[in-house]
C-alpha cells in the first residue's frame, strides 16, 4: 500500500485476473522529473504439486525491484498511450527510464508478441527491464480493453496524470 508521498503510477492486471504489474512511486528531490519506484510484477497459477483438477490457485510468481527510476513525463506518456490504445488498437512501446544517470532500461510496451496467443483486441503487455550488463528480465501477459480501462480510471483518480 502506497504511503502518502507515494502514488500507484502503473497497476495493471491481466485479463485472467492472475497476472500484474505496479509501479509505485515516490518524486526524486535530488533529480528533478524523475520518480523512484518499487515495480512488482506478479503471477497465480494452479498449485504445481497437484493435478489441476485438485489444485487451487496459488502465488506462482514475485518479482520485487525496489529501486527503479522513472521519468514523469514517460509514465503521462504512457498513460497517454493507454488512452490512445483505447481507440486506435495500435501497438506501443514506451521507454520508462530516464536517458541517463540510472543505468537501468525499462520498458512497458502493448502488441501482438508472436511467442504468446494473443491479438489486436487482447495484446500483450510486455514490461522489459535491464540494469548493466548482465542482469535483464522480460514478463508478457495478455490484457484487454477491461484491463486497461481499469487502470486509466485507477491512474486519473491519484493523479498519475498530474506528476
Amino acid at each position: 500500500m502506497a504511503d502518502r508521498d507515494e502514488a500507484i503510477l502503473i497497476d495493471i492486471r491481466s485479463s485472467s485476473g492472475r497476472e500484474a504489474v505496479v509501479l509505485v512511486g515516490t518524486p526524486v528531490d535530488s533529480f528533478p522529473g524523475t520518480v523512484l519506484c518499487a515495480l512488482t510484477v506478479g503471477g497465480d497459477f494452479w498449485c504445481r504439486n497437484r493435478v489441476v483438477a485438485e489444485a487451487e490457485l496459488t502465488v506462482d510468481f514475485e518479482v520485487s525491484l525496489p529501486q527503479v527510476v522513472v521519468d514523469k513525463k514517460q509514465v503521462v506518456a504512457l498513460n497517454d498511450r493507454f488512452s490512445a490504445w483505447m481507440d486506435d488498437r495500435k501497438g506501443f512501446v514506451v521507454p520508462l527510464s530516464p536517458a541517463s544517470r540510472t543505468g537501468q532500461s525499462l520498458t512497458i510496451s502493448i502488441g501482438v508478441d508472436p511467442g504468446l496467443i494473443c491479438s489486436a483486441d487482447k495484446p500483450a503487455l510486455i514490461v522489459e527491464y535491464a540494469c548493466g550488463a548482465s542482469m535483464a528480465a522480460r514478463w508478457a501477459f495478455i490484457v484487454d480493453q477491461s484491463c486497461v480501462a481499469a487502470h486509466l480510471e485507477q491512474a486519473r483518480e491519484v493523479g498519475a496524470y498530474r506528476l
